[in-house]
């Protein structure tokens, strides 16, 4: 049985592999010009930024801050995320403002701890987010600040030294006695001419009437 084709068969199956190549070559100079993207990135001939940095007071008496602010300007696409560290030069405090994508601007503080800081850098540090080859650094410099209030030291509480007081008991004081006055003998009363006998301690004696 002899099958008879229609004759627009040909051409729909060469409009279709002509298709399929048209696909396959997109995907391929998509695949070579994001390998061509990477390579420029590993040579460092592109990190499109705009960065700044700046000092202030807090009102929580925590010290000068330094205010950091970085821009990716890169053109959209996954390949131009990158990661970023800021690093005050001073104090060597850092604050890491995470993955910033194109056209994306991100803010972040670094609390230097001090009353006064004189004029500085920032140094931020580049890498790509997805992790292919390649890495670059910009700075940012800073105006001095201060005296701002700074936190007060933690002071770590003294013990004080227990003093024991030894009670020492006083000597009892044997109570005095107090001698009983002696008795004196009373004369026995009699006749006695001009003579007078005091007794203190004798009872009134009865005068002997004269005959």
């Amino acid at each position: 049985m002899n099958l008879k084709l229609p004759p627009s068969l040909p051409k729909i199956i060469g409009g279709i592999s002509l298709l399929v190549i048209v696909f396959a070559l997109g995907v391929t100079v998509s695949q070579v010009q994001r390998q061509q993207d990477i390579r420029q990135r590993a040579t460092g001939q592109q990190w499109l930024t705009d960065q700044s940095a700046e000092t202030a007071c807090p009102t929580d008496n925590s010290g000068v801050q330094i205010k950091v602010s970085f821009s990716n300007t890169e053109p959209p696409g996954d390949v131009y995320a990158m990661k970023v560290t800021a690093t005050d030069e001073r104090t060597t405090r850092t604050t890491d403002l995470g993955t910033i994508n194109p056209g994306q601007t991100k803010n972040g503080v670094i609390n230097t701890g001090r009353a006064t800081v004189q004029a500085g850098n920032v140094s931020f540090k580049l890498t790509w987010a997805d992790g292919h080859p390649g890495e670059d650094s910009r700075t940012a410099s800073y105006q001095a600040a201060g005296p701002c209030a700074s936190p007060s030291p933690t002071k770590e509480p003294t013990s004080t030294p227990s003093v024991s007081i030894t009670m020492t008991p006083s000597p009892t004081q044997k109570p005095s006695t107090t001698p009983s006055p002696s008795s004196t003998p009373c004369p026995t009363p009699g006749t006695a001419n001009n003579v007078r006998v005091e007794c203190p301690y004798c009872p009134p004696a009865t005068p002997t009437p004269k005959l």
